[in-house]
């Protein structure tokens, strides 16, 4: 039976509501459309920034607020314009990127939106269209030729996140381990994982689960009346928090093991059928 408390449904994007080509299919999109025009409020939780975000949805009409960088900011859907964020610390964030500059060539520092590299960037990082493409290419210049501290002497910059991307997967899930160990001991960062090569770093005090409550709040209304969507470590606490919780057929064990329900596959346009079937269905 459908489950007609659901007034809120959020949804991770990677992996979950974006198909393998990266995008939105035309058939999600259809039915996000009509589970707005239903009056239900819809918001995506990506780990990506804003600007990535969009290359794969552009449309946004459906929604009021945008989570994005794994619930470290929180956009007003129609203006972009930033309504909360949660930073990193500034010398957090430059020891954990040191760190595994010290080990491993693929990583990343978010910042104000930006992904700030070392080196070549993957096609889907070179894909990225900036709002301010100029910003972006002065903040590179400064970051490969001076570093992260010196791009945090102003203000105004602030770190939403550190990634590494593994080629060495028995590096990865050492460090991995070791990160989450060492974090249990004295809490500075939340640690996890959006892909089985890569690690993510981002405040302590953020995270896909207090984003979404955020948002709940600005609605008013409780966790037990939000459905969440996801695939992948950095769901689980949003999984858990909600009052309805979905995993992807291809969502990782962790993922699956605190769901309410595993739908299809992102291939198959899993996360909306689940939409259909647990809130839309019978809704009149």
């Amino acid at each position: 039976m459908p489950d007609k408390s659901i007034k809120l449904i959020c949804f991770d994007m990677d992996c979950t509501m974006l198909n393998e080509e990266g995008k939105v299919s035309d058939y999600s999109m259809e039915v996000l459309r009509r589970a707005h025009e239903k009056g239900l409020k819809l918001a995506p939780v990506s780990g990506r920034s804003l600007d990535a975000l969009l290359i794969g949805i552009s449309d946004l009409s459906c929604f009021d607020y945008v989570i994005c960088t794994n619930g470290t900011v929180i956009h007003d859907a129609g203006t972009l314009d930033i309504i909360k964020r949660h930073s990193l610390k500034k010398e957090t964030a430059v020891r954990y990127y040191d760190n595994f500059v010290s080990c491993n060539r693929d990583n990343y520092v978010v910042v104000n939106g930006f992904y700030l590299g070392k080196y070549g960037y993957t096609q889907f990082l070179r894909s990225i269209k900036y709002r301010n493409e100029t910003e972006f290419e002065s903040l590179l210049k400064l970051f490969r030729e001076q570093g992260l501290p010196e791009v945090l002497k102003d203000e105004k910059y602030q770190v939403d996140k550190v990634i590494a991307n593994f080629d060495d997967i028995p590096l990865r899930d050492r460090m991995y381990e070791e990160l989450i160990a060492e974090n249990l001991k004295e809490r500075k960062a939340i640690i996890t994982s959006s892909f089985e090569n890569n690690i993510e770093i981002f405040d302590k005090d953020s995270g896909k689960d207090v984003a979404v409550k955020d948002v709940a709040d600005m609605y008013g209304f409780t966790m037990d009346e939000v459905m969440a969507i996801g695939d992948n470590d950095n769901d689980v606490e949003m999984l858990k928090a909600a009052g309805l919780s979905v995993a992807m057929g291809n969502g990782t064990d962790s993922a699956k093991e605190f769901a309410d329900y595993v739908t299809l596959s992102n291939a198959q346009d899993g996360a909306v059928k689940a939409i259909e079937k647990l809130v839309l269905a019978d809704m009149k």
